[in-house]
């Protein structure tokens, strides 16, 4: 008993550390830059690129801002990276609750799971099994699922998309993932190296949070927004009638954009972590 109390007042105290709501020089400089690399990235996307080509360049920034910010300034700074994004690249009055709930949630989930590389080798089955039961989940569904609907995407793809070709894509998609993780794992046990448990640890959360928010919760987001700014029709669009119709593009598209994020979180958040342990905590606003 006296142990399980023990924890929960340790937890209590971490959780209510003055580090947790106060920001670092260090931690403003690198937001304040990593925001002006976000909004230069926005304008380039939606100015250059083709609405097929568009991909979820955000989700590796939130995911930083949690894993570098902790539970509470991590949502927070995530969320006004988004509004200020949306009100640079277009218009703040179109800011919708289904898009601005996710860069916060993508932080504080990213922020409590990077707790697990200062705990035991056992704890980090736990985002290792949550991505696992995301993607047998989706890939059971598909395989279940009417070929009419697992076909259909807009017209701008043709017919690229069946079931056969999706279930490839998936299973793609989960061995690229698989293997990375194995080779980062493997490294990590046989050199004991905190920056490979980092690597590893990161790359499960952006596994995990890929799949939830960018396949399973974007077609739905989007169909909403859809239905509140976009259709002129006057007969709304229905999630379960073109939820497949958006997210056959996202899965192919994330062939190309995971292994980049993966590569770009999985190099950068042990540098970052290193600097934050070299430089932070020591000067302080209001000190």
């Amino acid at each position: 008993m006296e142990n399980k109390t023990e924890i929960k007042v340790s937890l209590l105290k971490r959780l209510t550390n003055k580090k947790n709501f106060t920001f670092s020089i260090f931690e403003i400089v690198i937001s304040g830059s990593f925001l002006a690399i976000f909004l230069v990235l926005s304008y380039i996307i939606k100015t250059s690129l083709p609405p097929k080509l568009n991909v979820a360049f955000e989700i590796p920034f939130f995911i930083f801002l949690g894993i570098l910010l902790g539970w509470f300034k991590g949502p927070i700074v995530a969320l006004l990276f988004d509004i200020v994004k949306t009100a640079a690249t277009s218009n703040v009055f179109l800011w919708t609750p289904e898009y601005g709930i996710v860069p916060p949630l993508i932080a504080l989930i990213a922020a409590f799971f990077i707790k697990l590389v200062h705990s035991q080798d056992i704890y980090l089955l736990i985002p290792t099994i949550m991505f696992i039961l995301a993607i047998i989940a989706i890939f059971v569904y598909y395989w279940k699922l009417d070929d009419s609907l697992a076909k259909k995407a807009p017209k701008a793809w043709g017919n690229f998309f069946n079931k056969k070709t999706t279930l490839i894509l998936i299973g793609s998609v989960a061995t690229f993932i698989t293997v990375v993780g194995t080779i980062l794992f493997i490294i990590y046990k046989k050199t004991n190296s905190y920056k490979m448990k980092l690597a590893f640890l990161t790359l499960m959360i952006l596994s995990f949070i890929f799949i939830i928010f960018r396949w399973f919760w974007h077609p739905i987001a989007f169909i909403r927004y859809y239905n509140r700014y976009l259709n002129r029709s006057g007969q709304d669009r229905i999630v379960e009638q073109y939820f497949f119709y958006y997210l056959n593009p996202i899965i192919l598209k994330s062939l190309v954009s995971l292994p980049i994020y993966t590569v770009s979180l999985v190099t950068l958040i042990p540098l970052v972590n290193f600097l934050n342990n070299k430089h932070n905590y020591q000067w302080r606003l209001g000190y």
